[in-house]
């Protein structure tokens, strides 16, 4: 039996959505948007979850498979969207993001 490896707590091996370029222009949004959009993803996200469900009961696999991850991924969207600063300003947030770009570079250096 083989030790299991240790999960990262950094926020963009957990969520890589925070990752992606065209996520940042999300934080760009005033908050009312950004709490829509979330909540259509939110509902996006349970309706994938039920059809996933409903597809691997009747034994089709791949499209359980593809149900199953527009759910994943769109709660990981939502989540992020709701956890972004609501106070902080669309600056504030995108120099933060940059300047965490910045860091990994010179780490990878």
């Amino acid at each position: 039996m083989s030790t299991p490896i240790p999960r990262s707590n950094r926020a963009e091996v957990r969520n890589p959505v925070l990752a992606l370029p065209g996520f940042k222009a999300l934080q760009n949004l005033p908050a009312p948007a950004r709490e829509a959009l979330s909540a259509l993803l939110d509902d996006l996200a349970k309706d994938a979850a039920k059809r996933a469900q409903a597809s691997w009961l009747k034994n089709k696999g791949p499209m359980a498979l593809y149900w199953k991850t527009l759910s994943v991924y769109t709660r990981h969207i939502s989540r992020a969207i709701k956890k972004t600063p609501l106070n902080a300003s669309p600056a504030t947030s995108l120099e933060i993001a940059n300047d965490d770009k910045d860091q990994a570079i010179q780490r990878a250096a």
